[in-house]
């Protein structure tokens, strides 16, 4: 368990330095696009697609690092006050809610990027930006956001049976 924790949570580390990275290069593209139609009034016909295409790849993979690094929304008006046992409970509570929804998700993104590939769809613009990659991205997404959703339940799992933070997860001094 605590290698396929290890794995997982790497694979999303990862995927949200690449995410970092895809970033700036959407500002810069865009940067390029607002300095070329408005100094030199000579529009591109790429960075609305370029952008597209980043917007995509930042959250099909940012989901991933959101998770791992705890940065979702959530109402901590409760959640801070109760016990270490009591959170890992409510966690695990709402990740049931989540795999049955990511599940449906990532079954309809793989139905649809198979569709895209069977059809070799591609978008209606100048460029002509093929959509089975997009719509595969995005169902990789989507498995990686499940993997990450099942490295956190089994944290929580440790943390209900030990009752101390998950190894990996204890601050220096504990």
């Amino acid at each position: 368990m605590k290698k396929a924790v290890k794995v997982i949570d790497s694979i999303s580390q990862i995927a949200g330095e690449c995410t970092k990275w895809i970033l700036c290069i959407m500002v810069f593209s865009l940067m390029f696009e607002v300095v070329a139609r408005y100094i030199f009034n000579s529009p591109t016909i790429w960075v609305a697609d370029i952008c597209e295409q980043c917007v995509i790849l930042i959250g099909a993979f940012g989901g991933a690092y959101a998770y791992l690094s705890d940065s979702f929304v959530r109402v901590d008006l409760l959640y801070e006050k109760f016990s270490l046992r009591t959170k890992a409970l409510l966690d695990i509570i709402t990740f049931l809610i989540f795999a049955l929804f990511i599940s449906m998700t990532t079954w309809q993104c793989i139905v649809s990027a198979q569709t895209a590939w069977e059809k070799h769809m591609v978008s209606s613009t100048v460029l002509r930006v093929p959509y089975y990659w997009s719509k595969t991205i995005v169902a990789a997404g989507c498995v990686l956001l499940m993997l990450q959703g099942l490295s956190v339940l089994f944290k929580n799992l440790y943390v209900l049976r030990y009752n101390e933070p998950y190894p990996a997860n204890r601050k220096e001094g504990q």
